[in-house]
């Protein structure tokens, strides 16, 4: 007879509960949704941050590295220019040609297949993307 008076039966309190529960399930489902991706994305921050730094310490060294190289690229080739010219009876100009040709071919051969490959990999990853962007051309 109370269930009449009030005009709500168990069964509806019961329903508006669960109906709250569910909702308040749904709210922190979704707060914790966003949680995670913030989390997430701060993480990717952090390590993009870290590569970066990392990156850039290693592409010092490798400029430095390079730089010392090239430096004593010089001292090498007047070696070998002299000791060649020795070998060919002080003719040092045809020690130089030599020496200069053989360094020019071995460089221009090098430059070219990097070349080659840069092309082939610029190519195939626009190749990549575009079938990425549209995956109905197969």
């Amino acid at each position: 007879m109370a269930e009449l008076q009030s005009g709500y039966s168990k069964t509806d309190s019961k329903t508006n509960v669960e109906a709250d529960s569910f909702a308040r399930i749904l709210r922190d489902l979704g707060l914790s949704t966003k949680d995670l991706v913030q989390g997430e994305m701060a993480l990717f921050k952090a390590e993009a941050k870290m590569n970066l730094q990392e990156l850039r310490v290693q592409f010092t060294k490798l400029v430095v590295f390079a730089l010392v190289a090239l430096v004593s690229s010089g001292p090498l080739c007047a070696f070998l220019v002299i000791g060649l010219g020795k070998i060919l009876n002080e003719n040092y100009w045809l020690s130089s040609l030599i020496v200069g040709a053989v360094l020019a071919l071995i460089g221009g051969g090098l430059a070219y297949r990097t070349l080659q490959e840069v092309k082939g990999k610029s190519a195939k990853g626009i190749k990549d993307g575009i079938e990425l962007r549209n995956p109905l051309n197969h």
